[in-house]
C-alpha cells in the first residue's frame, strides 16, 4: 500500500511534499472524510506498537462527508502497484480512535482562455464533489516542455487535463506542433485523461491530431461546456485506477 501511495502522491491536491512518508503527509490536518476523494485512515493496531493504516479512493461513505469519529461505515477503493484495484469495507470499529485522518482532492491540470478559467473557477464546488481539484493556467510552459523533463520529473505529471480549443487556437506553428506532440504522448504512452473542452470557432484537439472518437482506438474525449467536462471525469478517472499503478507510472 505504501507503493501505491507513493505513486499517486503527485496527483494530489493539497501537492505532499517530495519524499514524505504516508503517515507524516497525513499528520496535523483536516480529518474529514469526503467521498469521491483519497484519504489515509490509522487503523486499530492488531500487535503491540503496530501502527496499521490504510490509503484509497473512498467510494462510498455512512454519513457522507463527515469526521472518522462519526463514520458508520465506508467502502474504499484501495489501488495496487502490480494488481487491479481492490475493496476494502471499514466501520468506525476498525479506525484507531482519534486517529491520523487525511483527505485529498486529484489534481486535474486546465489548459484555458481567461474566460474559460471563470467557468471552471464557478464549477469548483461540483468538481471537489466529484473528488477534483482543478488547476487552471493559460501557461503554454507546463505542456510544451513535458519531452524534455527527465523520467521522474514526468512521474510527477497530473494524469487528467482539461485542454481548451479556444486556448490551442491562439498558438503559434511551432507552438501548436509541440503541444499536439506531447498530448499525443501523453495519450498513447502513459494513458493519461485528457478532455477537449470545444469551442465553436477553434479546430477539435483530435481534428488537430487527424484523430476520430468512435474510429480510433485512442483519441482525446470531448466536452462541449466546463459542466460536460467535470460530469465525465470520475468514470475516466475510475477506469484509470482500476489497473495497476505501474502501468501509470
Amino acid at each position: 500500500m505504501e507503493d501505491a501511495f507513493k505513486v499517486i502522491a503527485p496527483q494530489l491536491s493539497p501537492l505532499i511534499e517530495t519524499g514524505k512518508g504516508p503517515l507524516d503527509a497525513a499528520a496535523n490536518d483536516s480529518r474529514e472524510l469526503r467521498k469521491n476523494c483519497f484519504c489515509l485512515l490509522q487503523l486499530k493496531a492488531y500487535e503491540p506498537r503496530k501502527l496499521d493504516w490504510v490509503f484509497g479512493k473512498i467510494k462510498t461513505s455512512t454519513p457522507v462527508n463527515t469526521l472518522p469519529d462519526n463514520l458508520s461505515q465506508t467502502e474504499f477503493l484501495i489501488p495496487d502497484t502490480s494488481r487491479y484495484t481492490g475493496i476494502l469495507k471499514l466501520t468506525s470499529e476498525d479506525l484507531y480512535p482519534g486517529g491520523i485522518a487525511k483527505t485529498w482532492y486529484v489534481r486535474v491540470s486546465a489548459w484555458v482562455e481567461e474566460d474559460e478559467i471563470d467557468q471552471l473557477n464557478a464549477l469548483a464546488g461540483a468538481f471537489h464533489d466529484e473528488g477534483f481539484h482543478v488547476e487552471p493556467s493559460t501557461d503554454l510552459k507546463l505542456v510544451s516542455d513535458y519531452v524534455g523533463l527527465r523520467l521522474d520529473e514526468k512521474r510527477r505529471q497530473p494524469w487528467v487535463y482539461v485542454v481548451s480549443s479556444k486556448w490551442l487556437s491562439k498558438l503559434g506553428t511551432f507552438q501548436l506542433y509541440a503541444v499536439k506532440a506531447n498530448l499525443r504522448l501523453l495519450l498513447e504512452y502513459n494513458n493519461r485523461i485528457i478532455v477537449n473542452l470545444l469551442a465553436d470557432s477553434a479546430q477539435s484537439l483530435n481534428r488537430h491530431c487527424d484523430l476520430k472518437p468512435g474510429r480510433d482506438l485512442l483519441a482525446f474525449q470531448e466536452a462541449e461546456t466546463a459542466a460536460e467536462a467535470y460530469r465525465m471525469l470520475p468514470d475516466l478517472f475510475n477506469n484509470l485506477i482500476l489497473r495497476p499503478l505501474n502501468d501509470l507510472a
